[in-house]
């Protein structure tokens, strides 16, 4: 739930509804996948942490329709025949990630943030 409200903030798609799972959106947004970027605050990212500090927040978005394989289509037709709902198209996603940053909250602790920013994106 917390992603697809970070997700409708930045990709402006509030005309989706907020019961959306991760899956599903991937396969309804239909810019090819690549990175974008946000100016956010630590508090912003919704990690629990409490700080003003601003951050440059790297995250993938866009269709993966163009990177079908084979396998990928031999999944629709499964998934059409009713065999395996669960499995979905590939979707766009991080397969990099942005070196460790520390940000101070506002009772002045530092924290660490692993793996919180997108380096590089790829369909999965």
């Amino acid at each position: 739930m917390r992603l697809t409200l970070i997700l409708e903030r930045w990709e402006n798609i509030a005309s989706l509804p907020l019961s959306l799972s991760l899956p599903v959106l991937c396969s309804q947004i239909h810019r090819q996948c690549s990175l974008r970027e946000a100016q956010l605050t630590v508090t912003d990212l919704g990690l629990g942490y409490l700080s003003d500090e601003t951050i440059s927040f790297r995250y993938c978005s866009g269709s993966c329709r163009q990177k079908r394989r084979n396998y990928d289509l031999i999944m629709k037709k499964w998934r059409g025949e009713g065999v395996s709902r669960r499995d979905r198209a590939p979707c766009c996603r991080p397969i990099e990630y942005e070196g460790d940053i520390v940000v101070l909250d506002i009772n002045n602790k530092y924290k660490t943030l692993h793996e919180y920013s997108a380096q590089k994106c790829g369909c999965v």
